[in-house]
């Protein structure tokens, strides 16, 4: 499986030219929620889901590359916080 560097969310909007706030007013989605799905750390709500298949997205696709996505982000998260452990189990040597 190859690796998503992007949340497919955020790849349309940036392919629609609209801003994270104009997705919010178009979704009813705070744009808080929205900027947490495109870093991968918040599901993609129902609600957006509906609007991208009203505009006949695939939503199976986004949903898979949103998977991978936030995979890959834990992956990340799991390796930063391995490196800060062991860096501090070698200073407590």
């Amino acid at each position: 499986m190859a690796a998503v560097e992007k949340s497919p969310v955020k790849e349309i909007r940036e392919q629609l030219g609209i801003s994270q706030v104009a997705l919010s007013a178009a979704s009813g989605i705070s744009r808080t929620v929205i900027s947490e799905v495109e870093s991968g750390v918040h599901p993609i709500p129902r609600k957006l889901l509906d609007l991208l298949q009203r505009a006949h997205v695939n939503i199976d696709i986004v949903m898979e590359k949103q998977n991978q996505y936030m995979e890959s982000k834990k992956q990340e998260l799991l390796e930063k916080l391995k490196q800060v452990v062991m860096s501090h189990e070698i200073a407590d040597k």
